[in-house]
């Protein structure tokens, strides 16, 4: 299971902070409509501790190796990083 971020706050709202659900960090204020969260297993591998928390609190992560797209079932490497409230493959 993925560990506890802590007190991070919720890079989208600003205001909550993120709280450990069954498949995904999210906002603690999706009451309030912050649809942020990001999922414990992304493109079909699920991230490790380390690359959750430098995601939650670095708002990246260096390049990831294996991800399968969901489009062609090819294999690619690709960084994640949070950008307009959710999280995006960055390309090298």
């Amino acid at each position: 299971t993925a560990t506890d971020p802590g007190q991070i706050p919720c890079p989208v709202c600003k205001l909550g902070i993120l709280l450990k659900g069954s498949t995904a960090y999210g906002c603690s204020r999706f009451r309030e409509d912050c649809q942020f969260r990001v999922p414990f297993e992304w493109g079909g591998k699920k991230l490790t501790d380390t690359q959750l928390r430098q995601l939650l609190r670095r708002g990246e992560t260096g390049v990831i190796k294996g991800f399968v797209s969901a489009k062609t079932g090819k294999k690619y490497d690709a960084g994640l990083k949070v950008e307009e409230g959710r999280v995006v493959p960055v390309f090298q």
